[in-house]
């Protein structure tokens, strides 16, 4: 009998939940360690479809179950759940109101950083002259061209888009993924924080042998142990995709904010300005209005203040 086996033979006998099945099966012998799913040879094409994991033996086992009815169907979509890092149930229902702001908060991210590029670090436009998508910048951009910020902000709206909670470590592995595939690309300018952080991880990854999510947030911890000031906006200005992947769970929101954070930066700070603006989001979305500080009560009671 294979371990999947085993472990659904026990859910079917009563001995253990389909949360702590789904819990076993990711961590199955396959030599890693730090809880995420071990399927490693099909991460780089992980989605939420199903039918790209078809061939996978683990989802062939756990599928020809419920289809020989030992799982129910709540069990199994809480086991899929487990493995993937996906979320089972419904989506939240948007209202067609609801449905336009969220769309205007990917829109917006990429509009804004492509208007502020040829201003970051230099003069802003005087009183009474309009800022002008004119390109340039740090990385010489074209006219219209966001930046480093947007960049990485899909690479979180990606994973977002497949239902991923993204608190667990299967979702923040596929973004740090993301991010390196970025990195990787040589883009034009890269925060210092951050390209040192993607670059480290890089070198440490070139064995193979270790998770990308886990080492980048190591690096990132690392990186900010060392230095008295690395609370940068880096994390920040990517942070808005995050907040549209827990519209329905504020307290699930604040930490999935700050898990991406701890990505490239392990400041707690800089998390801190993460969770803020997604909760800001989040409400502007649901609610129609603007509240930066809506989200001080998801933070340590002991930095509120530094918040107000």
């Amino acid at each position: 009998m294979s371990h999947v086996k085993d472990v659904l033979t026990r859910l079917k006998g009563g001995a253990i939940t389909a949360q702590e099945a789904g819990a076993e099966i990711r961590r199955i012998d396959d030599g890693v360690s730090d809880g995420v799913s071990p399927l490693a040879a099909t991460h780089k094409r992980m989605a939420a479809s199903l039918p790209d994991r078809a061939d996978d033996t683990t989802f062939l086992e756990v599928t020809a179950a419920w289809i020989g009815g030992d799982l129910t169907d709540e069990d199994c979509w809480t086991i899929y759940g487990a493995v993937t890092g996906t979320r089972k149930g419904t989506p939240m229902k948007l209202t067609t109101a609801q449905h336009d702001r969220a769309a205007g908060v990917l829109l917006a991210t990429a509009a804004g950083d492509a208007l502020g590029v040829p201003y970051e670090f230099a003069t802003p436009p005087p009183p009474g002259v309009e800022a002008a998508m004119t390109g340039g910048g740090l990385g010489n951009f074209a006219p219209g061209e966001w930046s480093d910020d947007t960049s990485m902000a899909i690479a979180i709206a990606r994973v977002t888009a497949t239902g991923a909670d993204l608190t667990t470590a299967g979702a923040l592995y596929r973004i740090a993924e993301g991010f390196l595939e970025w990195h990787r690309s040589n883009p034009p300018d890269v925060g210092i924080q951050t390209s040192s952080v993607l670059q480290s991880t890089r070198t440490r990854l070139t064995g193979g042998a270790e998770r990308a999510g886990r080492v980048m947030a190591e690096e990132a911890a690392g990186y900010s142990a060392a230095r008295s000031h690395s609370a940068g906006n880096g994390a920040l200005m990517r942070t808005a995709p995050v907040a549209l992947a827990h519209l329905d769970d504020r307290g699930r929101l604040a930490q999935a904010a700050r898990a991406v954070a701890e990505l490239t930066h392990g400041d707690p700070l800089a998390g801190d300005s993460c969770v803020l603006w997604c909760e800001a989001i989040r409400v502007a979305v649901l609610e129609g209005r603007f509240a930066v500080t809506a989200g001080l009560d998801l933070l340590p009671g002991e930095r509120r203040d530094a918040w107000q």
